[in-house]
């Protein structure tokens, strides 16, 4: 919490009540700012084009800030509120690793479907070729 002894250090003359306004400016605040982030994240989940311009990263700091120094904040919402945002970035983070895995998963389909496609065709060449072959020996064999 923001104190008296907390201005006076940095001879500052401030009074009680200009102490409890800054207090009471500094909760609106952290408010608004963890609503704000929350309400991104809540964007960013259903947007994920948006989501790679806008990297995640840049605000967790910020997030292990206000957890870190939550004493400061004697309010237990924000603590949920900021809990919630944790839960947000730890449920985003399984969501881009299950999307990566499901494109692995697509590509090494291809793959195999492209290999299986491949060996049918050097099947099909194969009994082409042997097609070929029979009937230039039996044209070579009626001469």
């Amino acid at each position: 919490m923001l104190s008296l002894s907390y201005f006076q250090q940095r001879n500052l003359n401030l009074q009680k009540k200009d102490i409890q306004k800054l207090r009471i400016q500094f909760r609106i605040f952290s408010y608004s700012y963890i609503y704000l982030l929350s309400l991104l994240y809540f964007f960013l989940a259903f947007n994920f084009s948006m989501r790679k311009k806008i990297k995640s990263f840049l605000f967790f700091p910020f997030i292990l800030f206000n957890i870190r120094n939550f004493n400061f904040l004697s309010t237990d919402r924000i603590k949920s509120i900021a809990s919630y945002i944790v839960g947000y970035q730890i449920i985003f983070i399984l969501i881009n690793h299950s999307i990566k895995l499901k494109a692995m998963m697509i590509i090494i389909n291809t793959i195999d479907i492209k290999i299986q496609m491949f060996q049918r065709g050097r099947k099909t060449y194969k009994n082409a070729m042997l097609v070929v072959n029979r009937q230039n020996q039996r044209s070579q064999s009626n001469i």
